[in-house]
């Protein structure tokens, strides 16, 4: 048999027959460890895929873009014969200290994007079928609500067991209806969350090695998480000065690069 969770007093087993849910006294409610957790991705989606060494990713497939970005994300992409984008990722070189001050500085950067902006203008996006202005910022607003949780857990409550219950992106954005409501409120919801992180890490300056654990026992720690929503905030800030770039919306008296 093979170990393929673990969740507290329950263990998930694999057998050649099928899966074992083994739950002792203590397990709690055991129905969310059954379901089945999955995605749809259609042609033209990015499939993301994270690996330990890009570079030697990257001398593998010499036919694939390399990008690093000075949030430092750095990823290699190509097409694959059915329209797939296959996206390979792998941990930010940033230092702590740039991470957080890119985490400090997400708001901000949001909200320099959108400056002047009228609200026909949030419904531009940068090419067919992708997402508007407007739909990219309730993205980033639901992802860092999303995120914040874990990482209270984390400070909270170090070494906690935390069941993460990843989202569809495309889902919420058409539930929610982020196609069309004004982005005033998610802007502040945003820039609440980040600030509210960026109170507790100050004020407990070792938050950032506090840690929550997967049912595999893997941990996440609170810097990780940090890294992920101020490099995943940069990149979509970017998108949103692409499509200003795109359609030729400038600051008042600057042209942007």
């Amino acid at each position: 048999m093979t170990l393929l969770e673990r969740h507290g007093d329950a263990a998930l087993l694999a057998f050649p027959s099928g899966t074992l849910l083994l739950a002792g006294p203590d397990a709690g409610e055991i129905a969310p460890y059954m379901a089945p957790v999955y995605s749809t991705v259609k042609p033209g989606a990015v499939i993301y895929l994270f690996v330990a060494e890009i570079e030697a990713m990257r001398r593998r497939l010499p036919e694939a873009t390399f990008t690093r970005t000075d949030w430092g994300e750095r990823r290699l992409e190509l097409v694959d014969p059915n329209g797939y984008t296959i996206s390979f990722w792998t941990e930010t070189d940033l230092t702590p200290e740039q991470m957080l001050e890119l985490f400090r500085s997400a708001p901000d950067r949001l909200e320099a994007a959108l400056a002047g902006l009228t609200e026909n203008q949030l419904d531009l996006s940068r090419a067919p079928g992708k997402w508007s202005i407007r739909q990219v910022v309730h993205h980033v607003a639901d992802s860092a609500m999303g995120m914040i949780a874990r990482m209270r857990y984390a400070v909270a409550e170090p070494g906690r067991l935390f069941h993460s219950n990843p989202y569809n992106p495309d889902l919420w954005d058409a539930g929610l209806q982020s196609d069309r409501r004004p982005v005033g409120p998610s802007v502040a919801l945003f820039r609440a969350v980040h600030e509210h992180m960026v109170q507790l890490i100050d004020h407990i300056p070792e938050s950032l090695e506090r840690y929550t654990v997967n049912g595999a026992g893997e941990n996440t720690t609170v810097a990780q998480c940090v890294g992920m929503l101020g490099a995943h905030a940069a990149g979509h800030a970017e998108q949103i000065w692409q499509t200003r770039r795109i359609h030729g919306i400038w600051l008042k008296g600057i042209k942007e690069g």
